[in-house]
């Protein structure tokens, strides 16, 4: 592959075309396909730049947006009951380990921030990319941070399994998700990997929430045009995908309880062949709380002999 600025510019303005081509539904599962290869192809030549949870993330929900597209030329005046089932589990299973694994480090880490709920004393202050927010949130009494190290815990911990519930906790653990991920994107800079979270918990919901909204805004009754079909993918290719995700899923889950099981050879042989992808990853972040704030010191002098540090905002 090219390593010239010139390619790297060309690969970013092909996956601006292509995802102008998935929002106005033209080709949609092939350009999500083409998406994910160029994505996978910057993240490869980033390296230790590219090499974060959120780059993860945006890989792994992308890959799984193929198979939620029906495979079709364009996708208007279709109706809404060709998306694959087990496509839309798989994502939602992916929403679950994303909060779930996040819950389970901090526990397990042996973190005593974690434990003894002081850890949001610091993560405002140390946070990597802190906001005006921060400073604010930063400032209150210790009390409220252990309450929100409580709620940030149910929200990681209880909620996601809300996932698997009937449908009006479902819609619950929808909102609870929700307004995690908007507190957290509030208070700190973690570039779209808490958009991208927001993304996944709109799979929650069902297909009757969007309906009666437009129901309620047109006067006329939303009808499927005729003669107009989606073709889901098939069972036989999302099983084999399925069996992959989900096998390695829990190898994953289990690590993140720090546990010494021994998985079987294949499955470790399997892991390692995927891995390279980038496509089933594992997660969980702040599971070591930063206490301090290092600092870069610059200091400037007249003679040589005596210094005095310039003071940044």
């Amino acid at each position: 592959m090219n390593t010239d600025d010139s390619f790297l510019h060309f690969l970013c303005a092909t996956g601006v075309i292509f995802s102008c081509l998935v929002i106005i539904g033209v080709l949609p599962a092939l350009s999500l396909f083409f998406l994910w290869v160029i994505y996978l192809s910057l993240t490869v030549a980033g390296q230790l730049f590219m090499g974060y949870q959120w780059q993860n993330l945006l890989l792994e929900a992308g890959f799984l947006s193929i198979f939620l597209t029906p495979f079709s030329v364009r996708l208007k005046g279709q109706p809404l009951s060709g998306i694959s089932l087990g496509a839309l589990w798989l994502i939602r299973i992916l929403l679950f380990k994303l909060m779930f694994s996040s819950g389970i480090v901090k526990l397990s880490s042996g973190d005593e921030t974690w434990k003894t709920l002081t850890a949001l004393n610091h993560h405002y202050e140390t946070t990597p990319i802190a906001t005006w927010t921060s400073w604010y949130f930063h400032q209150a009494p210790e009390w409220f941070q252990k309450v929100s190290t409580l709620i940030m815990f149910f929200g990681e911990l209880v909620a996601p399994f809300f996932i698997f519930a009937p449908r009006r906790l479902r819609h619950i653990g929808f909102w609870i998700l929700l307004i995690l991920q908007a507190l957290i994107a509030g208070t700190g800079n973690y570039a779209y990997f808490n958009l991208l979270a927001m993304v996944l918990c709109i799979t929650l919901l069902d297909d009757h929430v969007w309906l009666k909204g437009l129901k309620n805004k047109r006067k006329t009754p939303i009808h499927d045009e005729p003669g107009q079909k989606r073709r889901p993918w098939s069972f036989a290719l999302i099983f084999p995908i399925a069996f992959v995700f989900l096998t390695i899923s829990t190898v994953q889950m289990v690590n993140a309880f720090r546990t010494n099981i021994k998985f079987p050879k294949t499955v470790i042989r399997l892991y390692r062949v995927i891995a390279p992808f980038r496509t089933v990853n594992g997660y969980g972040l702040f599971a070591s709380m930063t206490t301090t704030r290092p600092e870069i010191t610059i200091e400037g002098s007249q003679d040589g002999k005596v210094w005095r540090t310039y003071e940044f905002k």
